[in-house]
């Protein structure tokens, strides 16, 4: 079997998969309009651009372009400082950003020492992308509430780090006493936390928001809707001001629609003269409901929605045609004006990473147990950028002469002699090909999954904790630990 082969087995996996998605009714582009790949021609355009003080084109037709004008409004030019990017990527390119970022948008990226909470999943609004009907015991939630306050105390009994708290709903405005005792809690059991509100604003009254500064709420994120009426959306930034004189980090969260860019120009324009610290743009997603609302706007799935298709837990849908590229241009758009407000993309990419880390945290342990793992596992690594696990692999007749090669070098190695192939580190590939450059590789992607779990990725939250043998419980306990893991291949690159 050679590489084109063995990559067939993938692109069945992504027939099934959009056949399983037609169900929901709602089509894929007939093509992918923006590449993953213009992401980086985006970020190299923007960062030349204001190093050079030009004007500056992506490098792909299909990605925005970019250019560092003079700063509006008094300020300072984004490239004021040699050497200081006008826009970073981070997590994978999944993540890509003007300037200030919150802790808890750091922390998501590993979902390490976070936790989100809600009181409950009622809400003043009705939006017609709201993914929340997917949360388990969203009916139940409807009408019955979580006692927050207690659940944290639990948390903390149970030994839990955490650094960034947040409440959410629904709207958490809608339970004040509970949102309240919550913060109570978290200042006596994690001072030092970052805690976040999200809210409409809709209830967000000035007590309220006097009495939420006093309790140590460091932020709060709004969402705003691109067809508020025009009073109401004056009204909502009256609260905006409002928040920016009392709380220390004020930010807007929201989806990008397509078709709202110009919209959503002017709303950044009011943010930055408000003083808001940052807005996060999130990719737009279908949540597999309500379809005749998003094709009657003329709507259409992303054609390559994830990076590695899999079981991912983050419950916001499938991503929306159109919305990254807008995004970029609004990122773009903040670049060239010099905004003070920090603009964020967060992409459906980097809302998964957190569960990639934290399935195969089991796997970066300096315990007995993990070292068992990787024994089991001696060709795959981890890769910090995206958290998955990586090797890359050479097929057919090249399999036994690159394992003979590599392990003269000292590289572990696994040869499968039925297929055949053999996978190794991706740090061998260089000498490898240096040493034969006709051969044909392909860089392949895994995530860990416990052999006990009753479907693909459900095994993530036992993996995350990194239970099982200590090292005073011996080496049989240590494997035993590792055969409970298996590491499910996602996909393959070609090199």
């Amino acid at each position: 079997m050679d590489r084109a082969e063995y990559g067939k087995a993938f692109l069945q996996v992504k027939r099934d998969f959009e056949e399983a998605v037609a169900q929901w009714g709602l089509p894929f582009e007939a093509k992918e309009s923006f590449s993953r790949r213009d992401r980086a021609a985006f970020v190299e355009a923007c960062n030349a651009a204001a190093c050079n003080g030009c004007t500056g084109q992506a490098a792909h037709a299909s990605a925005p372009s970019c250019s560092v004008a003079p700063a509006s409004h008094g300020a300072p030019a984004v490239s004021a400082q040699p050497g200081t990017p006008a826009v970073l990527a981070e997590n994978a390119g999944g993540s890509i950003r003007t300037g200030w970022i919150s802790p808890a948008c750091v922390a998501c990226r590993t979902g390490e020492r976070t936790e989100t909470f809600f009181v409950s999943l009622a809400c003043t609004r009705g939006c017609y992308f709201c993914f929340n009907p997917n949360q388990e015991g969203y009916e139940h939630f409807l009408t019955h509430k979580r006692d927050i306050a207690s659940e944290l105390r639990q948390a903390a009994a149970a030994g839990r780090r955490l650094d960034a708290l947040a409440v959410t709903g629904g709207e958490p405005c809608l339970h004040k006493p509970e949102v309240l005792a919550f913060l109570d809690a978290a200042a006596e059991l994690y001072p030092r936390a970052h805690t976040r509100l999200y809210t409409s604003g809709d209830l967000l009254d000035d007590d309220f928001l006097g009495r939420l500064a006093a309790a140590g709420l460091r932020e709060v994120r709004f969402s705003v809707k691109p067809d508020e009426p025009r009073e109401a959306y004056r009204r909502l930034l009256g609260r905006i001001s409002a928040a920016v004189a009392a709380l220390p980090d004020v930010m807007v969260e929201m989806p990008v629609i397509p078709g709202t860019r110009g919209w959503m120009e002017g709303l950044l324009l009011d943010l930055d003269a408000l003083g808001v610290r940052g807005v996060n743009l999130l990719e737009f997603c279908f949540p597999l409901h309500n379809a005749a609302e998003f094709a009657r706007r003329g709507f259409r799935l992303r054609r390559e929605p994830y990076r590695d298709l899999y079981n991912w837990w983050y419950g916001g849908g499938l991503p929306v045609a159109g919305s990254e590229a807008e995004a970029l241009g609004l990122v773009r758009f903040a670049a060239e004006r010099g905004l003070r407000t920090s603009v964020h993309y967060c992409s459906l990419d980097n809302k998964v990473t957190g569960q990639a880390y934290q399935q195969n945290k089991p796997f970066l342990s300096k315990r007995p147990e993990s070292a068992a793992l990787r024994g089991r596992y001696p060709h795959l690594a981890f890769d910090p950028e995206d958290s998955l696990l990586k090797c890359a692999k050479v097929f057919g007749a090249d399999a036994a002469p690159a394992a003979e090669y590599l392990r003269g070098l000292g590289a572990s190695v696994t040869l499968d002699p039925q297929i055949p192939f053999t996978a190794f580190e991706p740090r061998w590939l260089g000498p490898l090909l240096e040493r034969f450059p006709g051969m044909e590789a392909g860089l392949c992607s895994f995530i860990l999954e416990e052999r006990d779990s009753d479907s693909a990725g459900s095994g993530g939250a036992a993996a995350g904790q990194g239970t099982g043998a200590t090292a005073g419980q011996g080496a049989g306990a240590a494997r035993a630990f590792a055969e409970r893991f298996y590491a499910r291949e996602l996909g393959m690159v070609e090199l």
